[in-house]
């Protein structure tokens, strides 16, 4: 029998309850898929995932969206059909 240990994490509760849900849909378990991310993690001897670094441009402009005046300066549109007429203008 291979010997196992036991890990404790924390995970935002709706986080957990979609993943939780999603696994059980495709038959598996929290530990399953947690096992095979250790193993992929291992294999790979990376994450699984690539992990990107927004560059300075990018940075500054989500710096910007978040400013007060940025923020009231954006269009707010009631649909997609009338965004997308604004887009065509």
């Amino acid at each position: 029998m291979i010997k196992s240990e036991s890990m404790h994490t924390k995970i935002a509760p709706e986080l957990k309850n979609q993943g939780n849900t999603i696994l059980a849909s495709i038959g598996i378990s929290p530990d399953e898929a947690i096992t095979m991310f250790y193993h992929r993690i291992v294999t790979h001897r990376n994450l699984p995932f690539d992990i990107k670094t927004p560059n300075k441009e990018t940075v500054e402009a989500m710096q910007e969206l978040t400013e007060p005046e940025s923020r009231r300066r954006l269009k707010r549109f009631s649909s997609f059909k009338e965004m997308m007429s604004d887009l065509d203008t």
